[in-house]
Order: structure tokens, then sequence, then C-alpha cells
């Protein structure tokens, strides 16, 4: 789960207005909360039963916070799949939001204006997917990875001499080259990722893998290759 400092770098980090205002003890609990990956993309707060209220919502959920100072926290969630709809109003210096979902509907009010459309854009842009980049660049990096490692894999039984290549096996091998050469470019990034991070036997693998297509490439670009 994300450290406290590393979320409160997220909400310093959240390029629309926020309000947080009376909300400090709930932002406190958000690593409890939080699950690894899960990034605060936007936060307001807003009156509920007469509580204040920290609303926050992720690439996965819209969560509702309350730390009261006699009884202990209140929180739920609606993950963002159960979303139906996400209404607002404003009025001069306060507005309202209003969620709705398979189970009926949650409206905060006196929510500070400036915070209302942001807060209801993050939601809607979450939503439609907007902000699921870095979960789709992980599993775009695991494939691109297998897919890689099946390609140097296949070059290095099929040549046992990478400068001893006859014309039809060449022709084979030209994309996947083309494509091997492209993937290093992106090797660092895709070594980076929390998915590669995540799984030991992965990471072993790929430093393995970068120093076999490093080698082999290298091979490829600086030798003469003869077509028999």
């Amino acid at each position: 789960m994300p450290t406290l400092e590393e979320i409160k770098k997220q909400i310093q980090e959240i390029s629309g207005p926020i309000l947080t205002l009376g909300t400090k003890k709930e932002i406190q609990y958000l690593p409890e909360i939080l699950n690894e990956g899960e990034t605060v993309l936007g936060l307001t707060s807003g009156l509920m039963n007469a509580n204040t209220w920290l609303i926050v919502c992720t690439q996965k959920r819209v969560i509702f916070l309350d730390k009261g100072w006699i009884y202990g926290l209140e929180q739920f969630e609606i993950p963002l799949n159960k979303i139906n709809s996400i209404k607002q109003k404003t009025g001069l210096f306060v507005g309202e939001i209003c969620i709705q979902d398979g189970q009926g509907g949650v409206e905060i009010k006196n929510v500070l204006k400036k915070t209302v459309k942001y807060f209801v854009s993050v939601v809607s842009n979450a939503i439609d997917g907007k902000f699921k980049a870095n979960d789709e660049k992980i599993n775009q990096s695991e494939s691109n990875y297998q897919k890689c490692v099946s390609s140097g894999n296949k070059i290095s039984n099929q040549f046992s001499s990478p400068d001893k290549i006859n014309e039809t096996e060449f022709n084979d091998i030209d994309e996947t080259i083309s494509n091997l050469k492209t993937f290093r470019e992106k090797l660092p990034e895709i070594r980076n990722s929390k998915y590669i991070n995540e799984n030991d036997d992965l990471s072993e693998a790929a430093n393995c893998f970068e120093i076999s297509l490093h080698t082999f490439l290298h091979e490829i670009e600086n030798k003469e290759l003869q077509i028999l």
C-alpha cells in the first residue's frame, strides 16, 4: 500500500482544484485504505448527514471517509464500474455532487464550487478509462516482454551464428530484428514497470534477457551479414 508521503505527493500533483479543509484526519487513514498501485486522481469534501466527509476518486473507485472525534472511521465506496451517473449543481459559492449506482444515490452538499466541476470530470474520465493508462501499460509490458522473449529464443535456436544467414532466413527474421530493436529502446521503461518489479522470476528473467538481447543486436548491427 502507498505511504502517507506518497499519497500527499499524489495530492500535490493533482492539476485541478481540490479541497482538503477539515479532512486532515481522513487523509491520515488513506494509506490503510488505498491498494498498491491505486492513485488519488481527485478529491474534495462536503457535507453528508451533517458531517464533513472526504471524497476521493482513484482509478478504481470513489471513496467516502468521515473520522469523527468520538466514534471511529466511517467509510464506504462506490466502484467506478457500478456508477450509473454523476451529476453536479452549483450555486454562488458552493455546490452539490450526486452519484447514482445500483443501490441508490449519494448526495454531497456544501462542496466548494470551484472543486465541483473538476471532481465530477475526474470521476467521469476515470469511468471512461482515461486513467487506466498505467494498468494497460503494465499489461502491454508483460505482453511485449513475453513476445520478445519468444522471438529472441526462436532466433537463438535457429541460428548459431548471426553472420551466417541465408537470404530466405534473413527475410523471415528481418521484421523480428526490427521489432527487437524497437523493443530494446523501450526496455528500460518496461524493466521498471510494476508488473516486472513485483514478480521476482520475471525480474530475474528480464535481466538475463536484456543482456542476451543487447549482445545479439550488437552483433547484428556491427557485423556484415553474409547472404549465402
